[in-house]
């Protein structure tokens, strides 16, 4: 079978495994869960608002409150928001990855078992990875068009991140700025970018100004003193409970970076050792290629999209986990775990794809790595979510 018959294949495959994986999750629910769930239920939508904790953003809640209204069972709108978020993969791998298929993208991020734990509950991050992935392309085409109506539009649909997660707009909002900028022509770019980015944080700065006037504080509560977990969210304990994240979700076949997991619970897998070491050591083969490519002018970027790439993966993937530990060491915050990673995993695998299309306009040798660790990585995630889902299974019967 060839390459371009496989791909769709095997991403259908790994849909359909990780919409099973999801559906058999029993966890209880987490209290941002309950409190979302209960925001879904409430028969009038303006009564729900007002009894909403300003220590969240409206969005999500009322996406479940709106597809509920409708009819869409709630257990299944976090099923939607995967399928519209692998949709939204497969546009964005061509906009940043030209010339490699993006099916193989959305079949390795499909297999992960990460979506099945996170998207089981009712949590914000649901519709904000589908909302980035969005912005990112939005950003992709600003590049190549210094149309007015794709501007605005990107303006709303970053503003809609920050109206999902208060975190976008110390994430987002400054690299999508930052792209913009890097785009063409240079003309008035300095406007555009300024124009997006004010634009879309006016909707959450009237948010938070009303959530000033409620309860004394812009995000509904206070996030600087020390509360129950301030031991656990210094940077060394951040770093520490990070690390544990990364090596579960991504090197550890079928486990749930819990907060048990990564705390009480935490211990190195075996498994998991061997898959990351096999997985760092292809990383840095890969690396050294990408390097040396572009280095030598064989890999440059073929259009405006692909060049402000440069841009906007680093910021979302390696970005999101520096203003994270930032964040979360200043604010005082729950400890890390698998929820709060969980956004910018599908923004380090655009970059890899991104690294690999360059390479791929050179010689085919060059291409082994890729090959060799996109290989590891769709074997043990697969595996491991099988793993899941038969257990789940034999669990019900």
């Amino acid at each position: 079978m060839s390459a371009e018959r496989a791909a769709p294949i095997a991403a259908l495959l790994a849909c359909v495994l990780c919409l099973l994986a999801l559906s058999l999750q029993d966890d209880p629910l987490s209290p941002q869960s309950l409190a979302n769930q209960y925001f879904a239920a409430t028969p009038r939508y303006t009564t729900a608002l007002s009894e909403l904790n300003r220590v969240w953003p409206p969005l999500y809640p009322s996406t479940l409150w709106g597809l509920t209204a409708v009819g869409v069972p709630l257990g299944q709108v976090n099923a939607l928001l995967l399928l519209t978020t692998l949709s939204l993969l497969f546009f964005a791998g061509r906009r940043v990855a030209p010339g490699v298929d993006p099916a193989w993208g959305v079949a390795l991020y499909a297999a992960c078992a990460f979506n099945a734990f996170n998207l089981h509950q009712l949590v914000s991050e649901a519709l904000l990875i589908p909302l980035a992935l969005g912005t990112l392309v939005l950003t992709c085409r600003c590049a190549s068009t210094a149309g007015v109506r794709d501007h605005v539009l990107l303006s709303a649909l970053l503003a809609a991140c920050c109206l999902t997660r208060y975190f976008a707009l110390v994430w987002l909002v400054p690299v999508v700025g930052l792209a913009l900028l890097a785009t063409r022509p240079r003309a008035h770019r300095v406007w555009r970018a300024a124009a997006v980015t004010v634009g879309a944080m006016l909707p959450l700065g009237a948010w938070m100004l009303h959530a000033r006037i409620s309860t004394g504080y812009l995000t509904g509560m206070e996030r600087f003193s020390p509360r129950i977990f301030s031991e656990k969210t210094t940077l060394l304990e951040n770093l520490s409970f990070g690390g544990r994240t990364l090596f579960l979700d991504g090197f550890t076949p079928g486990a749930n970076a819990s907060h048990a997991s990564v705390g009480v619970d935490w211990s190195l897998d075996p498994i998991g050792i061997a898959v990351a070491a096999g997985a760092v050591a292809l990383a840095l083969w890969c690396t050294r290629v990408a390097v040396a490519a572009r280095a030598a002018g064989r890999a440059a970027s073929t259009n405006d999209s692909a060049g402000v790439a440069w841009v906007l993966l680093p910021g979302l993937s390696l970005g999101y986990l520096a203003v994270l530990l930032t964040v979360w060491t200043l604010g005082n915050n729950d400890p890390l775990y698998g929820r709060f990673l969980f956004p910018c995993y599908v923004f380090f695998m655009l970059a890899g794809m991104h690294l690999y299309a360059g390479v791929k306009r050179t010689a085919i040798v060059a291409r082994r790595p890729f090959q060799l660790l996109y290989a590891l990585m769709l074997a043990s995630q697969s595996i491991g979510t099988i793993g899941v889902v038969a257990q789940a299974l034999g669990d019900a019967s």
